[in-house]
């Protein structure tokens, strides 16, 4: 028995291989003579942005997978218990406006409207955790970490809330945008950095208004971070119609938005968007864009912002060749079939 557990060791160190003088010097390396980074593989639907980054709308990511999106992302529909959904553009830095139209409540909906970071949990009503702040349908009040305060006057079906927020220069976006990655057998892989703790912004404020009136300011000195409007739905299982909210990210609103102390101007939330750039700057003028060859396949590292934005890029072209190779097919056929005619008739 001991000759048989022997032979069958032998046999998986023939198969793994004897560690050579270089392997036994590497493990031979104290802590302090080695230094050992934690890798993460990239999850595209978690760590890549896959949004449109030319349209602000809702969050076809971010958000509670019950709730249900239109066609144009503006208009967010909730069924059976409360749920968030987020934008897809974010801010950290200066004054930013968007509005909410309560489109439908019924009998059983309620609805809260506020903004959030990524951290915040989509499950829940938005405040539910530290990381959102709110303004609540019923009794006006406002909601942060779950603790529920007298604010404003309470809103209903058919009402148009203004949602403001204020980020004075100096608080971080704490969200790892420009996050180098590599290449390693086929994935991609990003260094594991501990996440900065999120500080007190001095001077930043949260403030709402209902049809043009302003509720004055719910929440100030909040943390930093990067927050995106935040849209709440609840009905009970049998509102069949649910619940649903219309988003307005500008530039027309129906009406101004609410001030806090502070403030600079005010920017509508579409103006997050990146303007789409037909050309490239380099150096001594502009050049076209680059072709699909000259893209990620070449670069042996790119940041996670950029992976999202080419990889929407190429599908739009993809789509956009398909499209003219489907045309150009219709078009011989249709010639060919006025020629055949031509051809009979003659």
């Amino acid at each position: 028995m001991a000759d048989g557990n022997r032979s069958k060791a032998q046999r998986s160190t023939k198969k793994r291989g004897r560690a050579g003088p270089a392997a036994l010097e590497e493990l031979a390396l104290t802590a302090g003579q080695s230094e050992h980074v934690k890798t993460v593989r990239v999850d595209v639907k978690k760590d890549v942005s896959l949004e449109d980054p030319h349209r602000v709308q809702m969050s076809k990511i971010g958000k509670a997978p019950q709730l249900q999106l239109s066609d144009d992302r503006l208009t967010v529909t909730g069924y059976k218990g409360f749920r968030t959904c987020r934008c897809s553009h974010g801010v950290h830095q200066g004054t930013w406006y968007c509005e909410a139209k309560i489109t439908r409540l019924g009998k059983t909906g309620h609805v809260r409207l506020g903004w959030c970071t990524k951290k915040a949990e989509l499950q829940a009503p938005v405040g539910f955790d530290t990381f959102g702040y709110c303004y609540r349908d019923l009794e006006g009040s406002k909601v942060h970490d779950g603790k529920r305060e007298s604010y404003g006057q309470p809103y209903a079906e058919g009402d148009v809330v203004g949602l403001l927020i204020h980020l004075p220069p100096g608080g971080r976006a704490l969200e790892s945008i420009d996050r180098t990655v590599s290449r390693f057998k086929g994935s991609l892989y990003y260094v594991d950095e501990p996440e900065p703790k999120p500080q007190v912004l001095a001077g930043a404020a949260v403030a709402f208004s209902m049809n043009g009136v302003d509720q004055g300011v719910a929440f100030t000195d909040i943390l930093e971070g990067t927050y995106y409007p935040a849209v709440s739905l609840y009905t009970l299982p049998e509102e069949l119609g649910g619940a649903a909210v219309t988003m307005n990210f500008g530039p027309d609103f129906l009406y101004p938005a609410p001030q806090v102390p502070g403030q600079g101007p005010v920017n509508a939330m579409c103006s997050n968007a990146t303007p789409i750039a037909e050309h490239v700057a380099v150096e001594g003028g502009t050049s076209a864009a680059p072709k699909e060859s000259d893209t990620l396949a070449v670069l042996p590292a790119l940041s996670l912002q950029s992976a999202a934005s080419e990889a929407l890029r190429r599908q739009h072209r993809r789509s956009s060749m398909t499209q003219m190779a489907d045309l150009h097919q219709v078009i011989d056929q249709q010639v060919q079939a006025v020629s055949c005619s031509g051809d009979r008739m003659t």
